[in-house]
């Protein structure tokens, strides 16, 4: 008999969860998933600080930029400040580097999706899949991290000097900098989940950052008191720093996010397709156009060279005859009648039109051209 007199036998099944058990809310689901995945979030922690570092020798340029001298006057006070305010630019993340924080946001995307992911490995796969995304992203944050430093700096010696119309300025920049940290929620996480250019990721980012403001700020400031409780102590708040706070609060970034995304892109780009269908059949591939880590979804014959799924090069859904139907060049970049809209503007049809492209025999193709040829 297996146990002990019935007690502690790990052999019988257990009770299961319930075919009609209602599904768990995003709070309790952050919590079972930050329980279970704990040691992997730290991992994940220590191996993003370790490829970060380009990104703290721009924060340590920044912010000499920003504070050229001592805060208070007080060694300590100047050390605390600058490692809080520093954590706050890595962790949302706007300070960083590209290719490490798009390797990191893929593995935490997957957790917030229950899926898995192999820390090194799709760490490493998809920092060098959106290398050039990530680092054009990461030169713009630098660039607009730099005139923020200057403006604030400038507009903080003209304020000191009584000066009316450069504490208005200075709120105009202070608001412009809100919506960009806002707009950070989402742009790894799109980065990562969508074939779309950099240009369209800002543009959709802005539009999320704008229609839900006052949730994004509610985040904010729930990011921020993590970011000042972990520097309650300054020595341990580095020790977290490294070990837990940059992932956590990107955790939390992905729960929150994500299900964003899904409602106006991923849901929207799949009820366009089904809308589209020509009578011929198009196999129920979820998101359509460009959706990476969707792969297992594809139609049989819908496999790509190096085993990637049409989703995952790029191309549109898979035709009922296998064959991969027409391939969207950029996702998201027309115009709406209302601002939700916006976000999903453009969503692609299921059938070559010119202008587009075809997977054919390892290769895209301008559908005109190869029919002419």
């Amino acid at each position: 008999m297996a146990g002990f007199f019935g007690f502690f036998d790990y052999t019988k099944p257990g009770p299961g969860v319930p075919k009609d058990a209602p599904p768990k809310s995003r709070l309790r689901l952050f919590f079972d998933v930050l329980l279970r995945k704990f040691w992997k979030i730290i991992q994940l922690n220590l191996l993003y600080t370790i490829f970060n570092i380009p990104g703290l020798i721009f924060l340590f340029i920044g912010t000499q930029f920003m504070f050229p001298e001592i805060m208070f006057g007080d060694i300590e006070i100047d050390v605390y400040l600058r490692l809080m305010f520093g954590a706050f630019f890595i962790c949302f993340p706007i300070l960083c580097f590209g290719p490490a924080q798009a390797g990191m946001t893929f593995c935490l995307r997957n957790f917030a999706r229950e899926e898995h992911a192999f820390l090194w490995s799709d760490f490493k796969e998809h920092g060098l899949k959106n290398l050039k995304e990530s680092l054009l992203i990461c030169m713009i944050d630098f660039g607009a991290f730099l005139l923020l430093c200057i403006a604030i700096n400038f507009y903080g010696q003209l304020i000191n000097q009584q000066r009316i119309w450069a504490l208005f300025t200075f709120g105009v920049i202070a608001l412009a900098f809100l919506l960009f940290a806002m707009m950070h929620l989402y742009i790894y996480p799109m980065l990562v989940t969508f074939h779309i250019t950099v240009k369209q990721i800002y543009k959709n980012a802005l539009i999320f950052a704008t229609i839900r403001f006052i949730p994004n700020i509610g985040i904010l400031l729930v990011c921020g008191l993590i970011i000042i409780a972990t520097f309650i102590i300054t020595e341990l708040g580095v020790i977290l720093l490294l070990l837990i706070t940059t992932s956590l609060i990107g955790l939390i970034i992905n729960f929150y996010s994500y299900p964003t995304i899904k409602k106006y892109m991923i849901d929207r780009l799949q009820e366009g397709d089904a809308d589209e269908g020509d009578g011929e059949g198009v196999a129920a591939v979820a998101a359509a156009a460009a959706i990476e880590g969707e792969g297992s979804d594809a139609a049989p014959g819908g496999a790509l060279p190096g085993g990637a799924s049409a989703i995952d090069a790029g191309a549109a859904p898979i035709n009922a005859d296998g064959t991969a139907a027409a391939f969207t060049d950029a996702i998201l970049d027309g115009g709406a009648d209302d601002v939700e809209a916006a976000a999903v503007a453009g969503a692609p049809a299921v059938t070559a039109k010119p202008g587009q492209k075809v997977y054919v025999d390892g290769k895209f193709v301008d559908p005109i051209a190869e029919s002419d040829s």
